[in-house]
């Protein structure tokens, strides 16, 4: 994992870089430092500045007591500490997580050093600000609502209420730190319209922190719409702007009675691979089918996801963009819209199918609209350089493999890597609910093809290995037999997948782009 690799440092409003981790199963290495004695199970990060900068790191939001430290050097017997932090207190919130600041010298490498206390285990939030020299205010979104055992990790805030009934949104805690040298007063404000409520002016000294909340009213709007925004948090010494600290949000309000199926989202089959916190493009064509101009449709992540969700509307028949990052589009009766979807997720990803973690949606449509279509994504913190796969299925538009009660269902695809040559282990797969019965599950295996005439070159088998040219297509068949039982039809939680697997680094996971299967 790299915080730092590759992060644009924007002076005024720097956004922080998020990592969902475990430490589960790790351990101490002979010689590693152990920030005297507190130190245990940890796992690692590091990093290259390629300029002068002051970073902020916290683990606020992680499930288990934490300890942190920063090092300067090459391996464990050359480390120099530059600074540790085993408890920081945040009133109200935590006094079990660690938060440390320290200044960056350029192109200089930097560990860091997460782990616990007493040999604990479990999901640890890595979440870090880069600042230039002098600082600047940070912004973590720790509580959705009022479930503060639970909390939030950072994600995109999420809401989606109806013009009828009382419901309002869930209030959104954030905790705001002051790395600047100097005390700031700090303004909170929102641009999701008025009806919020929100404390006023405070001032917050250095290596400070506060715990801000922002409460929806009965008189925030019930319009019917979807409105993008944020929370803000402007850090001022006297008059002038020294820093704004600002998070994600999302309203959509929907009519009492909305349309039913107004929208459907298509989009081409795709293997997306990345690193973490890496904006990764596909695009997704909106229809409305309906009768009624589709109102604020939008993309989003889910609320429990990991994924970070962007988008903007283009013209495919010139490639201009259309407008800017995430704004709502109507969409007229019968007509279809192009948008550039990106995601970017906080936390590694086994070649996840992103369905129904990446949402597209229209406020007055009468649900989620679902059916992405064949986009799984991959991301690794680690690999140098990640193969970017690409297939062409001859599945059903649709998506859908229909499997026969006796005998197998085919489809086959060709994948090609982009990166450099390497040796790739391929391993179909079904996934399906984890609680289904034994003889609900399908059986799945491939072989290798012949470009030209579609033959295999192999047995059908389990798995198999090949060298992945760099530029090369390579042909592959899936052959997929139904169980015994009589799982249901459900096309986001039973399909089939091809895992690539790089032979050599087998924290790199891709998957070619899975199907969804029913019994026919």
């Amino acid at each position: 994992m790299s915080p730092g690799a590759g992060a644009a440092v924007d002076p005024i409003r720097p956004e922080p870089l998020i990592y969902h981790l475990s430490n589960v199963g790790a351990d101490l290495e002979a010689g590693e430092p152990t920030v005297g004695g507190l130190m245990t199970r940890s796992i690692w990060a590091k990093f290259k500045t390629e300029a002068a900068g002051r970073i902020v790191i916290h683990t606020f939001g992680s499930e288990i007591n934490t300890v942190l430290a920063v090092y300067r050097g090459t391996d464990f017997r050359h480390l120099i500490r530059v600074i540790a932090n085993d408890n920081f207190h945040v009133p109200g919130i935590s006094s079990a997580q660690s938060l440390v600041q320290f200044n960056t010298i350029a192109n200089s490498e930097y560990h860091v050093q997460i782990g616990s206390r007493a040999q604990t285990e479990g999901d640890i939030s890595l979440n870090t600000f880069l600042f230039p020299p002098t600082g600047g205010l940070s912004a973590f979104l720790i509580h959705y609502g009022g479930n503060l055992t639970n909390p939030f990790n950072g994600r995109d805030y999420s809401c989606d209420i109806s013009t009828a009934g009382n419901l309002r949104c869930p209030s959104a805690r954030f905790i705001v730190y002051n790395s600047t040298d100097k005390t700031l007063t700090v303004t909170p404000s929102t641009t999701l319209g008025a009806g919020i409520a929100f404390p006023a002016p405070f001032a917050l000294a250095p290596r400070a922190v506060k715990v801000v909340q922002f409460t929806f009213q009965s008189s925030f709007s019930r319009a019917v719409r979807t409105s993008f925004g944020r929370f803000v948090f402007k850090g001022q010494l006297g008059a002038k702007l020294i820093t704004e600290a600002t998070h994600r949000a999302m309203v959509v309000v929907r009519p009492a009675v909305p349309v039913q199926d107004l929208v459907r989202a298509t989009s081409n089959t795709a293997v997306l691979a990345g690193r973490l916190n890496e904006g990764i493009p596909f695009t997704v064509k909106l229809t409305n089918t309906g009768k009624v101009a589709a109102i604020g449709c939008h993309f989003r992540s889910s609320l429990s996801a990991d994924l970070k969700t962007q988008f903007y509307r283009w013209d495919p028949a010139t490639g201009k963009r259309l407008t800017n990052n995430n704004v709502p589009s109507t969409i007229p009766a019968g007509q279809t819209q192009t948008f550039q979807v990106y995601l970017s997720s906080q936390s590694s990803r086994d070649a996840d199918h992103i369905d129904p973690e990446s949402i597209a949606d229209c406020a007055n449509n009468h649900r989620r609209v679902l059916g992405l279509g064949g986009i799984d994504i991959s991301t690794s913190g680690f690999a140098e350089r990640l193969p970017v796969l690409w297939a062409v299925a001859n599945v059903p538009a649709n998506g859908v493999l229909n499997v026969p009660a006796t005998g197998y269902a085919y489809y086959t695809f060709r994948a090609i890597n982009k990166a450099t040559t390497m040796k790739l282990n391929v391993l179909p797969a079904y996934v399906g609910p984890f609680d289904d019965p034994a003889n609900t599950t399908y059986t799945v295996a491939l072989c290798r093809t012949d470009l030209s005439t579609g033959k295999c070159l192999n047995a059908y088998a389990r798995s198999l290995t090949y060298t992945a040219t760099k530029n090369a297509a390579f042909g592959f068949s899936v052959r997929v037999k139904a169980p015994a039982g009589a799982p249901a039809f459900d096309p986001d939680k039973r399909r089939v997948f091809v895992n690539f697997k790089q032979a050599d680094a087998p924290y790199l996971h891709l998957a070619a782009p899975s199907v969804a299967v029913r019994k026919h």
